[in-house]
């Protein structure tokens, strides 16, 4: 029995600040709220639409190639009058050049003919306005876009020098990763109102671990470095691994994306997933706002839109939580080709695929696990990828 001294007494009336709190029991609900804004619709989907191929290798990767060149830039003086000799074209541009080869050069609308073999990216003897053209008005600035034509030849010709290309590399490091849980036993074995604390544990470390490698798959960037002299390597993302539909701008309208979207199409005729951010989806819904018809009947007002359609044709707009819930993100679009993303885990002798292995006790008193792994991505033809960035959206 308690002591008199321990008690409170209370003459009257009997209101609830005289008991204590263990007096009555708790009123929480089973169910234990958490927001988490991300559902990681990235990771699903690259996983969804791409493939699993596992990497015997810590560095992976592919060979690619081009098809031979088919346009050229001229980069010499602006011309004030036709020169037939000592052209120059972009560095690198003269290999795609020899004698007999035609140039038409849309903007002036001539076409000019080799004469003689190219000095580096400098042109010998050159016949201008070979059919088309006109001295006056045909005149060269600097990057004109030369198209090439089939080579032609005069009778009995002496075959020339053919065009070979060499195949590139493209290498991808796999990361090791490791989100580790710790419990001690005093933790793992008390009651909780949400249940085994050990398990709740393993599913907030999963769940960070998607979310992270989301973060990743977008972001990250290659490293092939060491700490302490011990090596150490990191995923390469794919909005670094994009060097060639790269855009900014603070405004877009609609017409700017679909100039945007054409000319990644010139690269990229399979077509792409828009992934951006709900302000970009909130954006694109408004430009078809004016075409919404209410009635008296109306009950739903406003407009959702999931695919934008082009008159080059219909890409789903696939929203990221993730994008959304930065400023910079926010303005951030990529455009990602199907099936050019390999999710490649580190499996050959073992599988290191990313999962929860427990950790057997040693000297410290606790219960331990982690989420550990060796994965990479591996992407395809940056060349059919697209990015945006620096869009600006009002409070």
């Amino acid at each position: 029995m308690a002591f008199y001294s321990e008690a409170s007494f209370k003459r009257g009336t009997k209101d609830t600040s005289l008991e204590i709190s263990q007096g009555k029991p708790l009123e929480i609900g089973e169910k234990i709220w958490m927001l988490h804004p991300n559902r990681n619709q990235g990771l699903r989907w690259a996983l969804r639409t791409g493939r699993r191929v596992n990497t015997p290798r810590v560095t992976f990767g592919h060979n690619e190639t081009v098809p031979n060149p088919q346009w050229v830039t001229y980069n010499g003086a602006n011309e004030t009058s036709q020169g037939t000799t000592g052209l120059v074209f972009k560095t690198g541009h003269g290999t795609r050049l020899t004698t007999g080869f035609r140039i038409f050069f849309p903007r002036i609308k001539e076409i000019i003919r080799l004469t003689a073999v190219m000095s580096t990216d400098t042109t010998g003897t050159v016949t201008r306005n070979f059919g088309l053209g006109n001295a006056t008005t045909s005149l060269l600035k600097v990057g004109d876009k030369g198209l090439l034509l089939t080579p032609v030849f005069e009778e009995g010709f002496t075959i020339g020098l053919g065009l070979t290309s060499s195949q590139v590399n493209r290498s991808f490091p796999v990361e090791e990763v490791d989100w580790p849980i710790a419990l001690s036993h005093k933790e793992a074995a008390e009651a909780s109102y949400a249940g085994d604390p050990f398990v709740r544990a393993v599913e907030n470390s999963i769940q960070q671990s998607k979310d992270q490698m989301e973060a990743t798959m977008y972001f990250g960037a290659k490293a092939t470095t060491t700490v302490g002299g011990i090596p150490i390597t990191a995923a390469e993302g794919c909005a670094n691994f994009v060097q060639t539909n790269v855009y900014s701008a603070t405004y877009l309208s609609r017409m700017d994306l679909w100039d945007i979207i054409g000319e990644i199409l010139s690269r990229s005729p399979e077509g792409f997933s828009i992934h951006c951010s709900w302000a970009f989806k909130n954006l694109i819904t408004g430009w078809g706002l004016n075409s919404v018809v209410t009635t008296p009947d109306t009950t739903v007002d406003g407009l959702s839109i999931t695919t934008l359609r082009t008159p080059n044709g219909d890409f789903p707009l696939q929203v990221i939580d993730l994008f959304g819930q930065e400023p910079t993100l926010m303005g951030t679009v990529m455009f990602i080709p199907y099936g050019k993303i390999d999710y490649r885990p580190l499996v050959y002798y073992e599988d290191w695929d990313i999962r929860y292995y427990p950790i057997p006790k040693v000297k410290t008193m606790a219960k331990e696990g982690h989420i550990y792994g060796i994965y990479g991505w591996e992407y395809f033809e940056q060349e059919t990828w697209g990015k945006l960035e620096g869009l600006r959206f009002a409070a």
